[in-house]
């Protein structure tokens, strides 16, 4: 599939690929729609929302919503729903929301991530992915729903793609065998890359400007340009390049539950807030095997494998 070159896409829902498909993007731009809200004037009746008068026809049918409690801000969905149909004092959803009853005074707004892929041998060269965190800074950020760019599907390939202003992950990475390699990642709004529950991962020749940019506390979440999640496996870090601007907290963090074999090599960080590196053994849970060579951090504050849990 070939994007057209100078055109700019803009989306309020996911794009799922075809297992095998190769998407081609060089010079166009996948934009994530400028955000929509308003706040409710009630509970569900079925699966639908009363909200603020006049504003139930601003959604766009088909779009994706998240549903939040503004006087708490902690409290979310931990699903989207999309909108089904409108009216000016009410949006129809295609179900309710888990995670969160929803009540009188709660802000439902558009979110979701930009490009969702479980199949295998997808392959994604040379698109721009605008996440649009701009327009999002004031709204709700959860890490699990607002990313650019998820990837299961094994033996994923993310080459000469540029991840601008990204609403909050750039890139959920899983997946056997996916490869993240040449890529642009500016000023993302949470972490650029976050590597979860893969084997045989390569992240290489990538440049990365800046992350946690409009990271709120909600996000619980904040890592750094590179962010380590549960079991990764066998997995090569190599030549990439980031300035954190001196407000990306790590290049390399949250390296711990069973995380393994890890090859972090000939990589240059610069001006972090916490560490070049941060790898922690603790829950219970067992991070060895990495082997660090070759790198240059300058101006990274500290380089931490420290074990919490007893473990090696």
């Amino acid at each position: 599939m070939v994007f057209t070159p100078g055109k700019t896409y803009v989306i309020d829902r996911q794009l799922v690929p075809l297992a095998g498909q190769t998407w081609i993007g060089y010079g166009a731009t996948l934009k994530r729609a400028d955000r929509v809200a308003t706040l409710l004037t009630g509970g569900f009746t079925g699966s639908t929302l009363p909200v603020t008068p006049g504003e139930g026809t601003n959604f766009r049918v088909g779009s994706f919503v998240v549903l939040w409690d503004t006087p708490d801000e902690t409290d979310h969905s931990s699903n989207t729903r999309s909108v089904v149909s409108t009216t000016a004092d009410s949006v129809t959803l295609s179900g309710t929301f888990t995670g969160i009853t929803a009540a009188s005074g709660d802000q439902l707004e558009t979110g979701t991530t930009m490009i969702f892929n479980d199949v295998a041998d997808w392959k994604i060269l040379g698109l721009t992915l605008d996440g649009n965190g701009t327009s999002y800074s004031s709204g709700v950020h959860i890490w699990e729903i607002h990313k650019d760019i998820f990837i299961s599907g094994d033996r994923t390939t993310v080459r000469d793609c540029v991840f601008d202003d990204s609403q909050l992950e750039g890139m959920i990475v899983g997946g056997d065998g996916t490869v993240v390699d040449s890529n642009r990642f500016l000023s993302c709004g949470g972490n650029p890359m976050h590597l979860s529950g893969s084997n045989g991962l390569t992240i290489s020749n990538n440049y990365i400007f800046d992350s946690q940019v409009y990271n709120a506390d909600r996000n619980n979440h904040q890592d750094g340009a590179i962010s380590i999640s549960t079991a990764v496996v066998d997995t090569t870090v190599s030549n990439n390049y980031y300035d954190g601007n001196s407000n990306g907290l790590t290049f390399l963090g949250g390296i711990s539950q069973d995380t393994v074999n890890m090859v972090i090599t000939g990589n240059h960080a610069k001006d972090t807030t916490v560490a070049a590196v941060e790898a922690e053994s603790n829950f219970g849970t067992v991070t060895s095997g990495h082997v660090v060579t070759g790198n240059t951090f300058e101006n990274c504050v500290s380089f931490i494998f420290n074990d919490t849990g007893g473990n090696k």
